[in-house]
């Protein structure tokens, strides 16, 4: 009897000293990365845009995720971990509009219509009527200076 209580103690004391510590599994959040994004300005040492924009767009297909950025040399971002499609461009033009911003292969950039008589900025106060036989010729506004990079596929951590 004594013997049965003893093996019992060693067993209890046996598993409380020598137990594994449980460590669960993470599935209910997202694991964030930090990451410094810089631009390569080597190919273009005269740019100088007051700030760019970065988006993500997940492979998954969520909804793309944008980091803008003062001046041109960039920062470091907080994002999920994942597979990235990435486009980066200045976002200081005043001329250019963009639309399809929902994805990757939809982002555009665009001028929007003018007219011959118009400044540079837009100031429409200088209309005339346009030269006979070019009432249906096409004028769009001359879009500002735009930089921009489209890297392949990323996997974050990489």
């Amino acid at each position: 009897m004594k013997t049965g209580i003893r093996v019992t103690v060693y067993a209890l004391l046996a598993m409380i000293l020598f137990s594994c510590e449980h460590k669960e599994l993470c599935f209910h959040h997202p694991h964030m990365v930090t990451l410094r994004v810089d631009f390569d300005w080597k190919n273009a040492p005269q740019a100088d845009p007051e700030g760019m924009c970065v988006y993500f767009y997940p492979e998954e297909g969520e909804s793309p995720i944008r980091f803008d950025f003062a001046g041109k040399d960039g920062g470091s971002v907080e994002i999920k971990e994942g597979r990235y499609r990435i486009l980066c461009y200045n976002n200081d033009t005043e001329s250019l509009l963009f639309r399809g911003m929902e994805g990757f292969d939809t982002h555009e950039g665009y001028t929007r219509d003018g007219n011959v008589f118009e400044s540079i900025y837009g100031n429409g106060a200088h209309y005339a009527p346009p030269a006979k036989g070019s009432e249906d010729e096409r004028v769009v506004i001359c879009p500002d200076m735009m930089w921009e990079v489209a890297p392949e596929m990323w996997k974050l951590p990489n």
